[in-house]
């Protein structure tokens, strides 16, 4: 590859001494404007952020608990409840954020045998 062919970020000037010669080997380290990259879903302190769902049951609509997953939970998600009873879930919601706020609620239906 021809060091400064293809795209580069704002700041990432040709520096032939430092090898930079993209957007990924930038001062930036890499990152433009709104670009999460490969960091996902971190929050300012680095660390990733849990997705916290509200439990919900399918027959009556009512939450069960309060669960947190280390990522987005899948429609075909199965898990534990804190009763040990082992659920799928029917459906994965997740709402719009409340005005001003960041986080967005995520609620996940289960059908509970029990």
């Amino acid at each position: 590859m021809v060091q400064g062919a293809g795209l580069k970020a704002p700041g990432a000037a040709i520096d032939p001494s430092r090898g930079l010669c993209c957007f990924r080997h930038a001062p930036s380290g890499g990152k433009l404007a709104g670009d999460a990259g490969r960091e996902g879903l971190r929050g300012a302190s680095g660390r990733r952020m849990s997705i916290i769902a509200t439990i919900m049951n399918s027959t009556t609509g009512q939450p069960i608990q309060k669960m947190t997953f280390g990522r987005m939970p899948k429609p075909w998600v199965s898990f534990n409840l804190t009763s040990g009873e082992l659920v799928t879930a029917d459906r994965v919601h997740v709402g719009k954020p409340a005005p001003g706020k960041f986080v967005a609620p995520v609620e996940v239906w289960v059908t509970p045998k029990g």
